[in-house]
């Protein structure tokens, strides 16, 4: 086990089409128009460690994620052995991206740890993407 409260174990406790199966989505009501979607949420990586805050953000592409699946795969996410919150989050990141194919999506873990604050946050973007307007609003988020 590692000095940071992590073991050290694979991600692959659950299979990565098991943990996308999770995360349920309907098509975008308008791929015309770009716009922020925010779900967050908590999760405890491990009983011994501080609850992880975790937020989503993104444009939506293809699909929008249903609100109840994001809250079963934090569910899942945090019931699987991480070696650190930035494989967790870039996990995440991949799953999400994977499953709704966004314009562009962000995922925040944060947690307080040994009386530190811990923020880790992982971004992507659909290649030829880029709408300032709504990227410089992100903070109203």
């Amino acid at each position: 086990m590692s000095t940071d409260g992590y073991s050290f174990t694979m991600v692959a406790e659950m299979e990565i089409h098991e943990r996308r199966a999770m995360l349920a989505s309907s098509p975008n009501p308008d791929r015309s128009l770009d716009y922020i979607s925010v779900l967050s949420g908590q999760l405890s990586p491990q009983p011994d460690m501080a609850p992880h805050d975790v937020r989503l953000r993104y444009v939506p592409g293809s699909f929008i994620l249903h609100p109840d699946a994001w809250q079963r795969y934090l569910a899942a996410i945090g019931s699987m052995t991480w070696d650190s919150m930035e494989l967790m989050a870039v996990t995440m990141v991949g799953d999400t991206n994977d499953h709704l194919v966004p314009r562009w999506i962000e995922i925040s873990l944060s947690s307080v740890r040994a009386g530190a604050d811990m923020q880790v946050i992982v971004d992507e973007r659909e290649p030829g993407w880029n709408n300032e307007n709504i990227l410089a609003r992100l903070d109203s988020f």
